[in-house]
């Protein structure tokens, strides 16, 4: 079994990538990943997509087996050429989840 890396380049090549990335935050249950992911799968990956296109220094890779063509893996790196906290970090809101849906949420 052999696997290559591949930088993924369009939102094309990232949406399997997030998939993976949905099944492994999911099991064992992860507080942090249920409200980082947000509502849907299809939401998810369009906001990381846009997150990743803002940021100039991240590079999201992929993990693919060389004989299925299947994504196995992968990870997001930045890598700053700057000191990123020289100035302070933006609050983010999450407008992803609404606050009716936080407040009525059930946890697992």
């Amino acid at each position: 079994m052999s696997f290559h890396i591949i930088e993924a380049k369009s939102e094309e090549e990232f949406s399997p990538l997030i998939r993976v990335e949905w099944e492994a935050y999911d099991t064992p249950p992860n507080a942090f990943w249920d409200l980082l992911k947000g509502p849907s799968i299809e939401e998810c990956t369009q906001r990381q997509w846009a997150w990743h296109g803002f940021d100039p220094n991240s590079r999201w890779l992929k993990v693919v087996d060389s004989a299925s063509g299947q994504v196995v893996g992968g990870g997001q790196w930045v890598i700053n050429r700057e000191d990123p906290f020289k100035k302070p970090m933006p609050s983010i809101e999450a407008t992803w989840w609404p606050e009716e849906n936080i407040a009525s949420s059930e946890p697992r």
